[in-house]
């Protein structure tokens, strides 16, 4: 019995003795947590504030950043607030006439269009061109805005661009009218929206020829076309021609 208490006791001696050493050890442990936590924070304190600050001020420069030109969402968004929509019935002579003040294409908006390959082929980017925004109109999936290309010579020349709104590309560029004219030739047009993607088109040329025994011969041919738009294309239906012939003296 008393070779019994006596284990029993020592035991719980050895018992104590563990759980002493385990809150040590414990102890000591989040000594050196805090201590790791102590060094770093005098070691931030230590570093510049600028290398401190560093992922802050870049973050400031990306939120700073001016709206990215390349950007064809943000472009449709300033053509819809800057141009109207296109009416239903337009006269290039009214319009168009070289009296007539027009909007200046911004530079953003040119670069796009000297990109696409058939905006070099078809638009002339030199120092003596200019290019005006005209009007906007939307047809499904598709945003379309025409642009003017004013040339030196003799001609205001409008296109028609269409974008993919779901992609934000530029699908295509329309040669789509004209009003001008030199040395004895005019040109204008007029425009009939029957629908939202459907318009008629009256064609106007004047040739002028001086006649030897004075005055001059005018001759007018007068074409008449359906234009077609869907998907981000434009169709061009012929339907006929009148041509006259007249005398002036």
């Amino acid at each position: 019995m008393i070779n019994n208490l006596i284990l029993l006791f020592a035991f719980i001696l050895l018992l104590q003795g563990c759980i002493e050493k385990s809150k040590h050890k414990i102890k000591s442990k989040n000594l050196d947590i805090s201590q790791e936590i102590v060094l770093e924070r005098n070691t931030l304190k230590n570093k510049p504030l600028k290398e401190i600050q560093k992922k802050d001020v870049e973050l400031d420069k990306v939120n700073s950043k001016p709206m990215d030109s390349n950007d064809l969402e943000f472009l449709i968004g300033y053509i819809k607030d800057t141009t109207p929509l296109r009416l239903m019935k337009l006269n290039y002579e009214e319009v168009f006439s070289f009296n007539k003040q027009l909007k200046n294409l911004p530079p953003e908006l040119l670069s796009h269009i000297k990109g696409e390959p058939l905006g070099k082929d078809l638009l002339k980017f030199d120092d003596y061109n200019s290019f005006y925004l005209i009007d906007h109109f939307v047809v499904g999936n598709y945003f379309y805005f025409r642009i003017i290309e004013e040339d030196e010579v003799c001609c205001r020349t409008m296109f028609l661009i269409s974008i993919d709104t779901k992609d934000y590309i530029i699908k295509n560029i329309f040669n789509f009218g004209i009003y001008g004219g030199d040395g004895g030739w005019h040109t204008t047009s007029s425009e009939n929206w029957k629908t939202d993607s459907t318009l008629y088109v009256v064609e106007k040329n004047i040739f002028d020829e001086d006649l030897s025994e004075g005055g001059y011969e005018r001759k007018t041919e007068t074409n008449h076309y359906t234009y077609s738009i869907s998907n981000g294309n434009l169709a061009i239906t012929f339907l006929d021609s009148i041509i006259t012939e007249e005398i002036i003296n």
